[in-house]
């Protein structure tokens, strides 16, 4: 059986209607869109201190919840690097809609503009950012603080000398070397100075690495010390994931230590 030609003029008409139809509905949806505001997740301010030189950017989400009462937050403090800042806002308000995590109010410091050795560091946090974020925001006495890859190294630094300033320390991508490579800062024998001197260290301590082969036996070397010296209290838990690279571990850490650190003791 031989198929019916369709007329090329009925085609034509069939085109030009299905064309014209296309063109109302563009016309319709173009004429549905109105802007009704803009999505922001948070304030930049800059800070200038005596600690350290140049100007710090710092950011600052709120809960969404925040402007609804008069709770009080505990504070996710982050060392800012490659927009840090955005997943973390989002992670910790998914966390605390699904009631894993109280609500958190998000600062990051963009510790690419800090100049000066750890101890100016420290001094800005505690007597600049510290000072202005309990004052202006309606903040509980317990800090998180989280730093990636290099700002890990900063996160556990502050952890072994000052443990008091936080609650819990996150540091996915903490590169310890093994042999030490040369000008690197050996944390495994820090760690095992000022832990043997503490009875006690009420704190949470979350590391991981993805693939990173040529950091395991470092990691190894660290978590031998913590297993001999650690106090009884601190909480700490090493997270390998395979699969995963350098990069790739910052969000899946941030959440499951966010987790890890405000789970029930």
């Amino acid at each position: 059986m031989r198929a019916e030609s369709v007329p090329k003029s009925r085609r034509a008409m069939s085109l030009l209607g299905a064309g014209l139809i296309l063109g109302v509905v563009s016309l319709s949806l173009a004429l549905a869109q109105t802007k009704v505001g803009d999505v922001s997740i948070g304030t930049k301010l800059v800070f200038k201190s005596n600690h350290i030189g140049g100007e710090i950017p710092v950011r600052i989400h709120l809960p969404s919840d925040y402007a609804k009462g008069e709770s009080r937050y505990p504070v996710l403090y982050l060392l800012e690097i490659a927009d840090d800042f955005v997943f973390a806002s989002a992670s910790a308000d998914f966390l605390a809609q699904c009631g894993r995590i109280p609500g958190l109010i998000v600062v990051s410091i963009d510790v690419d503009k800090l100049v000066g050795p750890p101890q100016g560091m420290i001094a800005f946090l505690e007597e600049d950012l510290f000072a202005y974020v309990d004052k202006t925001f309606r903040t509980e006495p317990r800090r998180v603080l989280y730093g990636h890859s290099g700002r890990s190294f900063a996160a556990l630094f502050i952890l072994l000398n000052r443990p008091e300033m936080f609650e819990g320390y996150i540091c996915p991508g903490l590169g310890l070397s093994w042999p030490l490579e040369q000008g690197r800062m050996d944390f495994s024998a820090m760690a095992e100075d000022r832990l043997a001197k503490l009875k006690t260290l009420p704190k949470s301590f979350v590391f991981s690495l993805g693939d990173e082969e040529k950091f395991f036996a470092g990691v190894e070397r660290f978590m031998s010390v913590l297993k001999a010296k650690a106090p009884a209290d601190l909480r700490w838990t090493y997270l390998q994931m395979p699969g995963d690279d350098h990069n790739s571990t910052k969000l899946k850490t941030l959440y499951q230590g966010l987790e890890f650190v405000f789970k029930a003791r």
